[in-house]
């Protein structure tokens, strides 16, 4: 009986110790699927913070600004070029540049972003330079009873803002100055239009140092330069020349 006892005990020992080691065999492994589950968040979350970086980062110029180029010669040789970045909200930064070779080569002059910079602010509406040295710029944004027109006289390097008389019932308008046009050294014209349509010429035969205005006058003369203004056009005649601007778009003079 006692072997017999003996015999079953072992036996039953057996069989218990192989049960437990097969459900060991069984069970999952606790670190390992710790591991697991702490570094999949860990890479999506990389994944989603360089997807979410992509998204705010500043777009690239492509699409992202109107850009647009604007040339003016004086001479066969002498001319000046503006290439415009315009970012919306009536700011449009620039860079100028010169050439003295007919357009071959083109030396930089400046830059909206040049630390020191006094380039006018603004959308440009135009330039023109009357000598190598003095050049003038129209600009426009929402302001009341201003004529936006800035002058150079060193090229273009830097600019100060000339300060045109506007009427007292065009104080409170929004004034859009198209393209400055000069036909000598010193007789230049600027034309502005109100945002009620009315239209205010400025003329100076002294090249800029003195303007003078007319405001609402379909016709007139002023030291030799006659005009002529109807619907959507407005003629200069001085010298046996005339031009012409047509003030229903963002135009240029053109000589007839």
């Amino acid at each position: 009986m006692n072997l017999r006892m003996l015999c079953l005990v072992v036996l039953f020992i057996l069989l218990t110790g192989c049960q437990e080691k097969e459900a060991a065999l069984d069970e999952p492994n606790p670190s390992s699927e710790q591991t697991a589950e702490q570094g999949m968040p860990q890479a999506l979350q990389a994944d989603d913070q360089s997807d979410d970086e992509s998204m705010n980062a500043s777009p690239s110029d492509d699409g992202s600004v109107n850009q647009r180029e604007e040339t003016f010669f004086l001479n066969d040789q002498i001319g000046w070029k503006a290439a415009y970045k315009d970012y919306g909200m009536h700011r449009e930064d620039m860079i100028l540049y010169k050439t003295t070779d007919g357009g071959a080569n083109w030396a930089y002059i400046a830059s909206s972003d040049d630390a020191h910079s006094n380039l006018p602010g603004g959308v440009k509406s135009g330039f023109v330079f009357s000598s190598e040295k003095n050049g003038w710029m129209t600009t426009n944004a929402p302001w009341q009873g201003k004529v936006g027109l800035s002058f150079t006289s060193d090229g273009g390097v830097t600019w100060n803002e000339e300060h045109l008389a506007v009427p007292e019932e065009l104080k409170e308008a929004q004034l859009f100055a198209f393209a400055p046009l000069f036909i000598t050294q010193d007789e230049g014209i600027v034309v502005a239009q109100s945002d009620t349509s009315s239209i205010i010429l400025y003329f100076t035969i002294n090249g800029g140092q003195d303007w003078e205005s007319f405001s609402n006058k379909s016709s007139g003369e002023y030291k030799g330069l006659s005009w002529n203004v109807s619907e959507n056009t407005i003629s200069i005649s001085a010298h046996s020349k005339e031009w012409t601007i047509h003030t229903s778009e963002n135009a240029r003079w053109f000589q007839d």
